[in-house]
């Protein structure tokens, strides 16, 4: 048994240790060393808005923006027809056919699913190396390496959707049915430059409204990328940004103004209904009219009494 002054002494060594820290606390001091992030750690998830600003567009750059749709459409079928080829392949697999006989509480029917995946090279940075092939030839010179792995993200969430039964078949885009690409970072591919989008040598200024404010708002958050969208109006094409930025929607403030307006409305919006009311019931009171006179020969007395009219 430890003796009573070691205990007294172990006491004490605690008690300068939580007031040490106590102090460190108060004064703002860092108590324990903070790890430096990894490549191999999750990106940190932020809340994201989406501001979508109208693109000037010459005749020239229109006919330079749709073929690279046109090459963006490509790569997206080609990416599409190669993950459906390897879900086919996972499903025929016996990993995955044993993994399909596995209850679903047993702890390998996950580890065989994740086989089967591997052995088939099913995943989307799998799906990002395959499509890394298609910038050394002439889709290249339309589209950049960080546009290209958006493109497989795309088809292998098309794909998987597949293979986890949530959708019966994939869908291949004709032509001119692609309308939107996008990147993956504000630093290389398709940037928003301030005022304007720069991709590939291509400018497009941007049509900016200051006394928009939700347009202000969103220009005002860090841009973590872009997404050129286009839309058909008969036989134009018009094309705009989404800038998907760092932070929350813009909220429209409620100020009293609004609230005496709001209430304003609201009194005269239930004076009119009062009206209207009042008007629908003296329309369905029923209109009264004398009984005729009774005809000759007739014993009764007339008293003079009405009668509703009935239809």
């Amino acid at each position: 048994m430890a003796s009573p002054c070691r205990v007294c002494s172990r006491w004490l060594l605690v008690l300068d240790w939580v007031g040490e820290h106590l102090f460190l606390i108060q004064s703002g001091g860092i108590l324990m060393p903070v790890r430096s992030r990894s490549a191999d750690d999750p990106p940190r998830r932020t809340p994201s808005l989406v501001c979508e600003v109208p693109l000037r567009v010459s005749r020239t750059q229109e006919q330079t923006l749709l073929a690279r749709l046109e090459a963006a459409r490509q790569v997206y079928n080609a990416c599409l027809g190669q993950a459906r080829r390897r879900v086919r392949l996972v499903r025929e697999s016996t990993a995955f056919q044993r993994a399909l006989t596995l209850p679903r509480d047993e702890p390998t029917r996950k580890a065989l699913f994740a086989q089967a995946r591997s052995q088939h090279a099913f995943s989307e940075y799998a799906l990002h190396a395959y499509a890394q092939q298609f910038g050394q030839c002439w889709l290249g010179e339309h589209l950049d390496s960080l546009t290209l792995q958006k493109l497989a993200s795309r088809a292998y969430a098309a794909a998987n959707r597949l293979l986890l039964g949530r959708a019966k078949r994939v869908r291949f885009k004709g032509k001119h049915q692609l309308d939107s690409v996008e990147g993956k970072t504000n630093t290389s591919g398709i940037r928003w430059c301030g005022d304007r989008v720069e991709w590939k040598g291509l400018v497009l200024q941007a049509l900016l409204d200051p006394r928009d404010q939700v347009q202000v708002h969103g220009l005002a958050a860090p841009v973590k990328y872009v997404r050129l969208v286009r839309r058909k109006l008969g036989e134009h094409n018009r094309f705009s940004a989404q800038l998907v930025c760092q932070g929350v929607p813009w909220q429209k403030p409620s100020t009293s103004w609004e609230a005496e307006s709001s209430g304003w409305t609201w009194a005269r919006a239930r004076s009119r209904w009062s009206r209207s009311n009042r008007r629908c019931s003296s329309r369905s009171a029923p209109r009264w009219r004398p009984m005729p006179k009774p005809c000759d020969g007739w014993s009764g007395s007339s008293t003079g009494s009405a009668a509703p009219i009935t239809r």
